[in-house]
């Protein structure tokens, strides 16, 4: 039973610490006027931007290489 509490507490601390890292990088990134952009397989799936026009330059431009 102990053992089993010792691991879900690591795996706890491990996805807090992911989260935490996540939280922080959006913060920064939006603060500083920043881009956050996902791609999976080289295609775009998740763009957000303080400037509009890079998430749709970035959307767009994904789109001429097809």
């Amino acid at each position: 039973m102990k053992v089993l509490k010792a691991i879900w507490f690591v795996f706890e601390s491990i996805c807090f610490a992911i989260g935490l890292f996540i939280l922080i990088s959006a913060l920064t990134a939006v603060l500083n006027g920043g881009t956050i952009s996902i791609k999976k397989d080289e295609k775009p799936v998740y763009c957000y931007s303080t400037d509009k026009t890079k998430c749709v330059d970035f959307l767009s431009e994904e789109k001429k290489h097809d």
